[in-house]
């Protein structure tokens, strides 16, 4: 995987949008829907002109998903969008949402110069407003779940190959299976990452020491939220993260 370093080095065009992405206010939204080339390019055509209505500028590259269900994944002609200079924040996350909505996609991505992106769904009514999806980073997506690359789009066509490098958005090592211990908790990985997300935080590896006082804050904390978050049917389910963790300090 190559760093954000050589990217620029190279000075590609994923390159120009990842730097985009990291210092202005930047969106990700996409036209297409299925599988007819022909149809998704008279959509992608008809989103440039909103765009161009509401003075976002855009840059088109190639995205690629892994399907919802698991199997298989796809491809689509992406757009990374920038805010306006005099359009707040909060007016450009709407305009996003409800093209989004008009243009048929379930969500849309925005991203605040350094801050990790979040994923907006777009159906009105939802419970569901955003999700925190993470961090720009220089490569493909290490579980799949979706890269963008600046492959040159002409005429609102997908190209039939990718040929240029891609970037993705990462969240932190801590809420994924990367910094989680098989045996319950967060391993070394995970207790690095948390500390750099939340700034004075010190975590340690486990201890099964009777008479510690780290033991002992954290069997307390942890059999309340037992009580708390399992039902019947899962407080005695051995595989379930809160019970791996208990034996791990030996609670």
């Amino acid at each position: 995987m190559k760093t954000f370093s050589q990217f620029m080095a190279e000075g590609n065009p994923t390159a120009r949008m990842v730097h985009k992405s990291k210092t202005q206010v930047t969106g990700h939204i996409s036209a297409d829907r299925g599988d007819d080339e022909s149809a998704n390019r008279g959509k992608r055509k008809e989103l440039e002109k909103d765009l161009k209505k509401h003075g976002i500028g855009h840059k088109k590259g190639v995205g690629e998903y892994k399907y919802s269900s698991g199997e298989g994944t796809g491809r689509e002609v992406s757009y990374q969008t920038s805010k306006p200079d005099k359009m707040s924040k909060r007016r450009f996350g709407k305009v996003m949402r409800r093209l989004g909505r008009k243009h048929g996609q379930e969500s849309v991505i925005t991203k605040d110069k350094d801050k990790p992106a979040k994923l907006h769904y777009t159906e009105k009514g939802s419970k569901s407003t955003s999700d925190t999806i993470g961090h720009s980073k220089a490569g493909k997506h290490p579980e799949g779940y979706g890269e963008t690359s600046g492959t040159k789009v002409r005429s609102a066509k997908l190209p039939k190959k990718t040929n240029k490098p891609a970037y993705h958005y990462e969240s932190a090592a801590w809420t994924r299976k990367a910094g989680k211990s098989e045996s319950g908790g967060l391993n070394e990985k995970g207790r690095k990452s948390y500390e750099n997300d939340n700034p004075g935080s010190d975590l340690k590896a486990p201890s099964k020491t009777v008479g510690n006082p780290r033991r002992a804050s954290f069997c307390a904390r942890m059999s309340g939220m037992k009580k708390k978050l399992t039902s019947s049917a899962t407080a005695r389910d051995p595989d379930s993260r809160i019970n791996k963790s208990l034996r791990a300090w030996n609670c």
